[in-house]
């Protein structure tokens, strides 16, 4: 079972003192025990914002979308211009370049992606809404590199950006893990809030299929943007870049 690395002071910090290995479900579990299944819409008031990077990202965002569409306001971004299409999300950004493939494995082609156009898009997108949620699967190269690029220009003082990022199955090999740890460290370089769940974790729901599988994570991400919208006490805990290594 994979450790959790606190990369600051956080209130389960006692577990640690007593030497206890805190592991990923020790806090779902932990958080189960909050409100966060009695968060109803009238709660929040405005939709979240809600963004989708690359391929996996956007089938977060779709996934969270359709199945609370009172709940979030979305917008997706992908160079793959036949899967960005064939999303069912209302708002899509189509990261343009010479041809409508992906990136393939190029973090340097997603990174550079990321324009001023693309900039203006997503801030009129969110508009006045100070908190907002980016998704994308690391590993590849349109999602890894394009949310290094996102750090950067969206690093606004009065816009609370938390972004929830998934790293690759080990068996996916270690080209696709150093990719997504490198994006991973430039996003802490970048002072970026980040949540980091190893898709390694999947594997404990047992037998059910991988859409199963990503559907329940999709659902943990729910109650995690819940709960951090709501301002609950544990947001200290994601705010100080939880990371599941």
């Amino acid at each position: 079972m994979n450790e959790l690395l606190w990369v600051s002071s956080i209130p389960l910090a006692y577990l640690l003192y007593r030497g206890t290995k805190v592991t990923y479900n020790d806090v779902i579990a932990y958080y189960k025990n909050e409100e966060s299944d009695n968060l109803s819409d009238e709660k929040f008031g405005e939709k979240v914002k809600i963004i989708g990077v690359g391929g996996g990202g956007s089938a977060i965002v779709e996934y969270l979308s359709n199945k609370y569409p009172n709940r979030y306001d979305s917008i997706i971004l992908n160079s793959d211009k036949k899967a960005l299409t064939s999303r069912d999300v209302t708002n899509k950004i189509h990261l343009e370049k010479s041809d409508d493939f992906g990136c393939g494995s190029n973090t340097l082609c997603g990174y550079n992606l990321i324009n001023d156009s693309v900039i203006d898009k997503l801030k009129s997108f969110i508009n006045t809404d100070k908190k907002v949620f980016i998704f994308a699967t690391l590993g590849g190269g349109c999602g890894t590199g394009s949310v290094k690029a996102l750090s950067q220009y969206l690093s606004m003082k009065d816009l609370d950006i938390q972004y929830l990022l998934t790293t690759p199955f080990s068996w996916e090999g270690l080209k696709r893990t150093n990719r997504a740890n490198e994006t991973i460290e430039f996003l802490k370089n970048n002072n970026a809030k980040i949540t980091v769940f190893s898709n390694d974790e999947l594997l404990k729901f047992g037998n059910m299929s991988i859409k199963d599988c990503f559907n329940k994570q999709d659902e943990e991400f729910h109650k995690i943007i819940g709960l951090l919208f709501l301002e609950k006490s544990w947001k200290s805990v994601l705010s100080s870049n939880l990371v599941i290594i």
